[in-house]
């Protein structure tokens, strides 16, 4: 399949199995490019980056997430469909 779904996201140890278990690009917060060090690398994984706080942005990384996952020579696509880190309760 060219779409990982993994769930719950615990925390970032998650990322870092998958990461290593698959090498996939990711779905990520729009803020994690920000943060130091970690943004750098995640935009090395080739992830797309979204803005939930608009449907503008939510419609371009559903774009985005379409044509990667139907062109050829793109990694598969991890995506934790909650988009956030829980405790795993709900």
């Amino acid at each position: 399949p060219r779409v990982l779904v993994a769930a719950p996201h615990y925390s970032l140890i998650d990322v870092f199995f998958w990461t290593y278990y698959e090498m996939p690009m990711t779905l990520s917060h729009h803020g994690v490019a920000s943060i130091p060090i970690v943004g750098r690398i995640a935009r090395a994984m080739e992830t797309i980056f979204v803005d939930r706080r608009t449907a503008e942005a939510r419609a371009e990384a559903a774009n985005t997430i379409k044509r990667r996952c139907l062109e050829p020579g793109w990694p598969r696509l991890l995506v934790f469909p909650e988009g956030t880190v829980t405790n795993g309760s709900a």
